[in-house]
């Protein structure tokens, strides 16, 4: 019988239970305390053009609960479908982190070039959901 790094690969696999809490929010769980760390780096992103941009968990962690608390003033909550259109963009993730505590059902369109956005901004338009505009790039 070959032995893993863990052990025996099948007495482990048979025997293994996940202890879970029955509910995990890992905005709050894990990210946060990432935050709590000022100078932990959380992402360098970098622009088409080729410019970096370094970004903490902190700032992310402070931007993402200004996302939620936006949400959540008109009344937005655990069931609200949200949906995030913007391209791979540090705010994208600013609102996706945001979004996570609020609820799971969160839709997203990369910025790709396929139509895939035209697409789905007609089905929202056709739907009897209403929404919230919260801003735009220029």
């Amino acid at each position: 019988m070959t032995r893993y790094q863990i052990g025996d690969y099948h007495e482990t696999y048979r025997t293994f239970r996940l202890d879970a809490p029955e509910r995990f929010n890992w905005a709050y769980e894990v990210f946060d305390r990432w935050a709590e760390d000022s100078s932990k780096l959380a992402m360098l992103w970098v622009s088409h053009e080729g410019s970096a941009h370094e970004v903490t968990y902190q700032k992310l962690a402070t931007r993402s609960k200004r996302v939620a608390n936006v949400l959540k003033g008109p009344g937005a909550g655990p069931g609200d479908r949200i949906f995030i259109m913007l391209p791979r963009i540090v705010e994208w993730w600013e609102m996706v982190l945001g979004v996570h505590p609020i609820t799971d059902r969160i839709g997203t369109r990369d910025d790709h070039p396929n139509g895939q956005g035209h697409r789905i901004s007609h089905q929202c338009g056709r739907s009897k959901d209403s929404g919230y505009r919260l801003g735009e790039r220029g």
